[in-house]
């Protein structure tokens, strides 16, 4: 991290969510855009909850967007 600092970027570190192990894979979670982050709805029901902490993060900085039932969608889906 020290690197990216460095560079002026900034980083979030959201706490671990050890209940939940495919939370490492945060790219599933969001799709983030300059104008909204997208936040998905994983197809694997016990994934779901990972995307909470995700909004909350993103949405300090930017208006967030979900998406709903019955759509699935995976942001290591979206190229």
């Amino acid at each position: 991290m020290a690197a990216l600092h460095a560079q002026g970027v900034g980083v979030d570190v959201l706490p671990a969510e050890d209940d939940m192990p495919d939370a490492v894979f945060v790219e599933d979670t969001a799709i983030v855009l300059d104008e909204c982050a997208v936040v998905t709805r994983p197809g694997v029901n016990s994934r779901r909850r990972e995307t909470d902490a995700i909004a909350a993060a993103l949405g300090a900085h930017r208006p967030v967007v979900t998406i709903q039932a019955p759509g699935t969608l995976e942001g290591g889906d979206v190229l």
